[in-house]
């Protein structure tokens, strides 16, 4: 990190001169710096958009916004695009982004109560846009033996004897259950670390995007699997929480 990096007078275009001050005035109280830097990680306090160039170029981006913001987004676009959502904003992200690949569901049982007239939100829609690698990235498969497939199939009635070889693991299922993280310091909005690894492991590459860090989820997962993060977080009181926990857990070295 640069010495102007050290004295924050350095933005992401250029030097920013220190505000003046009355001779004799004593100097501002000091503040966690708006950045956090590791090996392989970038956390400011920052609106995305000012990273919007940069984080376009990563091969994973996490679009995960306040649901209620999602109509005010200006969309990002990464080799992979991990749009979460639900069903009363989900048109808004199909406007910035067209139809999905396709689409996980996160489920939890520990739902959401919302209305005596409406049921309680047991999941949350995930839109996966772009390319993907292998799906096999579920549960390590202990059995490796020759498996007989059933003789069954769409549009045939009977198939004749068939057998699989089994993967080292499963293929990722399409409904995925964890339950909310509501212990973390974000509350019910945090994501489960299990969550954010499967969608990573599923999208493959070596570098993410977080714009809406919020709990730096998908820091907490990425680094230790060996990627580059660039993540942002608007909100002042939440990086700063944020920024605490990834020093305090040895992020920086990872």
């Amino acid at each position: 990190m640069s010495d102007l990096d050290r004295r924050g007078q350095m933005n992401l275009f250029g030097v920013v001169p220190e505000p003046s001050r009355v001779e004799g005035e004593p100097p501002p109280p000091s503040e966690p710096p708006a950045i956090l830097e590791g090996h392989r990680l970038r956390f400011e306090h920052a609106d995305y958009r000012v990273w919007a160039e940069h984080m376009s170029k990563m091969d994973v981006v996490i679009m995960d916004p306040p649901f209620d913001e999602w109509s005010k987004v200006d969309p990002l676009h990464g080799r992979t695009t991990i749009c979460f959502t639900n069903f009363q904003n989900r048109h808004h992200v199909e406007r910035l982004y067209g139809r999905p690949r396709f689409e996980v569901v996160w489920f939890f049982k520990d739902g959401r109560w919302v209305s005596h007239r409406l049921p309680r939100i047991t999941h949350e829609t995930i839109l996966i846009y772009g390319d993907t690698r292998s799906a096999y990235v579920g549960p390590r498969t202990h059995n490796q033996e020759p498996q007989r497939k059933g003789k069954g199939s769409v549009g045939r009635s009977v198939m004749p004897e068939r057998f699989y070889q089994p993967r080292h693991r499963k293929a990722l299922n399409s409904v995925l259950e964890y339950p909310r993280a509501v212990s973390s310091q974000m509350g019910c909005w945090g994501k489960p670390l299990g969550l954010v690894r499967d969608l990573l492991c599923l999208a493959g590459g070596s570098t993410v995007a977080d714009p809406f860090a919020g709990a730096c989820t998908v820091a907490r997962v990425a680094l230790p699997m060996g990627m580059r993060v660039l993540a942002t977080e608007s909100d002042k009181t939440t990086f700063d929480q944020s920024r605490g926990a990834l020093m305090s857990g040895g992020f920086l070295d990872r």
